[in-house]
Order: C-alpha cells, then sequence, then structure tokens
C-alpha cells in the first residue's frame, strides 16, 4: 500500500493495546502516521486477546444472532451446562443490547451480517498474511483447516443450509460424514459415534494472538510507533467539534488523530462526546473463557485440524505442543471472576472428545470480556455527530482475531480519506 504525501506529521493515539489496537497501529503507521498507542495494563494483549480461541475464522462466519437462535434458547438458558448464561440485571446497557439482539436475530439481518462478515474476513485474511510476511513474525500460524461437528441431524441440516448461503458469496465448504470426518482427524475416532457429520473449511487456520501482538509491538516500536502501558486513559477531552485530549492518570495526551480500540470499555470512554452512545456503540461484554493445556507427551492424540464443537460452543486449537480450548458466552457485565465450573465443563469436553490428551498437568485457566455488537458486525470509523477526528475501532466479539486487521485496513483508508479531503478544501480556500 502506497504512503499518502498528506500524513507526513499527522498523529494518532490509539486507545488500546489489544489486537484491534495492535491491528490499528500497524494500518496507520504504514500510511505514514505518527502512531502512539496507550493502554492501562502494563503489557499487550492482556485482556480479551491474551488467550482467545485461536482459531482465525475467515469463512465460516454465521454470526451469533441468527433465526435459529430462539428455538434453542429456551434449553439454553435453562441448563447449567448450557454454553450460553443470562444474568439480569439493571444495567440499561445490558437491555438495550439484548434488544438490538433481538431484531438482529431475523433471517434478513442474519443473512446480511453474514455477507458483511465474510467480506471483512476475507479482507482480514489478506491483510494478516501481508503483515506476517513483512514483518517476519512467527506466531504459530499454520493453517491447519476446520471442522464444525454437529451432533444431530437438524443441527447438520442448518449448517448445510447455511454452507448453502456462504457458498454464494464465495466460500469453499463442505460437508462430511462422520466417518470422513475421523478419516480426516483421527484424533477424533473415539468421538465418532457422538456426531452425524461435520462442516469442513479447508483453507481457514490458527495463531496464537497472545504471541502475535507481543511480537507486532517489538517490530513496531522498532519503526518508530510510541507505547505508553501502565497508563489509564480517564476520558477524552472536547472542545465541541474536535478530541482536544486524552486525559490520563498523569498526563494529558494529544493527537491530531483519536483512535478508540478499547475492547468492553469502548462506550463508556466515548459516552460523553456522542448522543445516545449506547445506540451508536453499542458494545456489551460478553464473557468467554478458555483453558491451555501442555500437550507435549501426548501429542498423537491431539488434533491437527482446528474443531467446533458446535453443541456444546467449544472450539479446540491446537498450538504448537499447547492445546487451547475456548468458548461460552455470558451476559454478566464486566464481572472478572472466573467461574470454575465453566472450567471443569472444559476439562470434561477435553477427556470426552479426545480422551487420549491428558488434563492432569498445568492447566491455565482464563476468562475475559469479548467486546460484542448484537448484529456480530464491528464498530468501525467515524460515527455521526462525532467529533471529526475521533474514530472506532472495536466491537469485534467473538471475531476480533479473525477480523481485526481487515477492519483496521478499512479504518486506515477512512481516516487518510478524511485528511486528504480536509487538506484539499483547504489548499482550494487559499
Amino acid at each position: 500500500m502506497a504512503l499518502h504525501n498528506n500524513s507526513a506529521g499527522a498523529s494518532v493515539l490509539v486507545i488500546g493495546a489489544g489486537v484491534a489496537g495492535l491491528a490499528a497501529a500497524w494500518a496507520l503507521h504504514r500510511q505514514g502516521l505518527k502512531v502512539r498507542v496507550v493502554d492501562s495494563l502494563a503489557g499487550v494483549a492482556q485482556r480479551a486477546s491474551l488467550a482467545n480461541g485461536a482459531q482465525l475464522s475467515f469463512s465460516h462466519v454465521q454470526p451469533l444472532a441468527d433465526p435459529g437462535i430462539w428455538r434453542q434458547l429456551p434449553s439454553l438458558l435453562m441448563s447449567r451446562e448450557s454454553p450460553f448464561a443470562w444474568r439480569p440485571g439493571w444495567s440499561w446497557p445490558q437491555w438495550q443490547w439484548l434488544a438490538g439482539f433481538a431484531w438482529a436475530s431475523r433471517r434478513k439481518v442474519s443473512e446480511q451480517t453474514t455477507q458483511e462478515l465474510l467480506t471483512l474476513g476475507q479482507l482480514s485474511r489478506d491483510a494478516l498474511e501481508k503483515m506476517l510476511e513483512q514483518t517476519g513474525i512467527d506466531c504459530l500460524h499454520m493453517q491447519s483447516g476446520k471442522l464444525v461437528l454437529y451432533r444431530s441431524t437438524p443441527a447438520l441440516d442448518a449448517a448445510t443450509q447455511q454452507m448453502a448461503l456462504q457458498a454464494q458469496l464465495g466460500c469453499s465448504q463442505r460437508v462430511l460424514s462422520a466417518q470422513e470426518t475421523v478419516e480426516l482427524e483421527p484424533a477424533l475416532q473415539s468421538y465418532k459415534k457422538a456426531i452425524v457429520g461435520a462442516l469442513y473449511t479447508p483453507s481457514e487456520s490458527v495463531a496464537d494472538c497472545h504471541l502475535l501482538c507481543q511480537k507486532l509491538k517489538l517490530w513496531l516500536e522498532q519503526k518508530g510507533v510510541l507505547f505508553d502501558l501502565n497508563m489509564h486513559v480517564q476520558r477524552l477531552l472536547s472542545n465541541g467539534t474536535s478530541v482536544v485530549g486524552a486525559q490520563t492518570d498523569s498526563d494529558c495526551l494529544k493527537a491530531d488523530h483519536y483512535v478508540v480500540a478499547a475492547g468492553a470499555r469502548s462506550q463508556s470512554l466515548v459516552a460523553s462526546l456522542i448522543p445516545n452512545a449506547i445506540k451508536a456503540v453499542p458494545v456489551y461484554p460478553l464473557t468467554g473463557y478458555s483453558i491451555t493445556l501442555n500437550v507435549q507427551h501426548c501429542m498423537q492424540a491431539v488434533p491437527m485440524v482446528s474443531v467446533t464443537d458446535a453443541s456444546r460452543k467449544l472450539v479446540f486449537a491446537r498450538l504448537g505442543d499447547r492445546l487451547r480450548v475456548a468458548g461460552f458466552a455470558e451476559i454478566r457485565g464486566h464481572d472478572d471472576r472466573v467461574d470454575e465450573r465453566r472450567i471443569e465443563q472444559m476439562l470434561c469436553a477435553v477427556r470426552e472428545v479426545f480422551p487420549g490428551v491428558s488434563t492432569d498437568g498445568d492447566i491455565h485457566a482464563w476468562c475475559g470480556h469479548r467486546p460484542a455488537t448484537p448484529t456480530s458486525r464491528p464498530v468501525v470509523g467515524r460515527l455521526p455527530q462525532a467529533p471529526k477526528n475521533l474514530w472506532m475501532h472495536t466491537g469485534h466479539g467473538m471475531l476480533g482475531f479473525t477480523l481485526s486487521f481487515g477492519t483496521a485496513e478499512r479504518l486506515a483508508s477512512s481516516l487518510m480519506r478524511a485528511m486528504n479531503t480536509r487538506e484539499s478544501s483547504n489548499t482550494m480556500g487559499r
């Protein structure tokens, strides 16, 4: 991508050092902008990017809100073992988000969202591959392919219908029988009787998101990008038309443009600057969990292909000599407590799906808040009635790792167009 002449000297402050913030810093740096990243924690990728599912699902992007969710909802919410959980509260943002989720679950909206996410997925695949090629970063990236397992014929039929929709949009996928599934991934042999088939996407891949962010930070620092970690942005200051500073606990940081990539915190950070921020930035935390197992002593029992168990809403991804298991979605606000029952659920799933994998060693358990929108569409770019130099890069939900580099390209392109348009207007006015 060619640098734009008008970018020389312009500065951007990126608020948030997760994968969305790092991807934005990368894309903006490539445009020749002076980039500075600030985060309240001491390291990069310490929240939702720390131990996510590791899957890069560029072609399997069905939104969480789809018409079929309502048939499942009663059993999902009533079962203690359900992958979903809702803790009702007096939070207006929670109820507003749920209302938006209900609207987004209509078939037409869900299909439109699928099309948009697939377009973003292909853009992001290209952007991520270019970044890895140009930086030489090793983050255990591997095109492993992806299997989504189904335990009932109706569920497999519904997946087949979704596959037909995605095929019209250029995705290459196929349905496998239980026998074909095991032939492709022998580690599933013991689980064969539990499934009726699977959806296979050969082009999908896995990578270690946290490792990628750590190495990308070092690469960006070498190129002049500044990082202010362990510095909390309390609020953004505005003169009515523009953001004029980011007030931290120790300083006021200034830039020409401000990018909010603060994950589940994004809405509260811009609430005083945007009318009806709950609607404009409909980001709410969906709590997810993961465990990471050391499997170097049982490698033959670990899947080479990335696996998703559709009924459990759990993913299994091999990262070198580790196995990452992740999933669940809890609507419970910003509660950081780890529910030990969720950890045990994941361990039980490993024992059932991959019984040859040992769960007796060190287990690294984690939970984090995915910044989700009701539609699953990220919030990217400028917003109506917002300060002209305020930009959003948030709301990627369960597809944060998958989509961030693609949305960052869109963000950088939009910002550069705005700068160039303003520069042209200033020149014409002279």
